[in-house]
């Protein structure tokens, strides 16, 4: 319930602790309970780099979006980053994004995510991160959260 009430009221919400006490698994847990309230739920491990996770199609679908023969993946990942921002701000349906132990908060990918979810024209998309770093503790304060960190 309270994962379901500061996404409704933020877009952005970290869980953090040490490893193994179930944050994944209270994500997970979340994303069924609430699965009707959103049009779509991506359940995505991080992999070294946010470009990693949103380039690969397996992890991040968008329907009827593929890489282009001979595409590279950084031209790949910025190409599927506007196709991402454009569906955001149409606002057609609500999404759930979970990105499952993140432990680089520098990445420019999630920086570039979170505020494609923040700042989009309709607030249609919900990030929930999972992580065991500390730094979290002070990037995401346990209040909700009021932007970006």
């Amino acid at each position: 319930e309270e994962i379901h009430e500061r996404l409704c009221s933020n877009p952005v919400l970290c869980i953090y602790g040490m490893g193994g006490i179930g944050k994944s698994e209270l994500a997970k847990q979340y994303a069924m309970k609430y699965k009707q309230v959103y049009g779509s739920i991506i359940y995505a491990p991080y992999i070294n780099h946010i470009e990693s996770v949103f380039s690969d199609d397996e992890l991040f679908p968008i329907y009827h979006f593929s890489r282009q023969e001979n595409e590279d993946f950084p031209a790949y990942y910025k190409r599927k980053m506007r196709k991402f921002k454009a569906l955001i701000d149409a606002g057609d349906k609500d999404i759930l994004i979970i990105i499952d132990n993140l432990t680089d908060f520098e990445d420019e990918g999630l920086v570039e995510l979170l505020a494609c979810i923040c700042f989009a024209k309709s607030s249609t998309a919900s990030v929930c991160l999972s992580t065991s770093s500390m730094i979290a503790s002070i990037a995401f304060p346990i209040s909700p959260l009021t932007g970006l960190p």
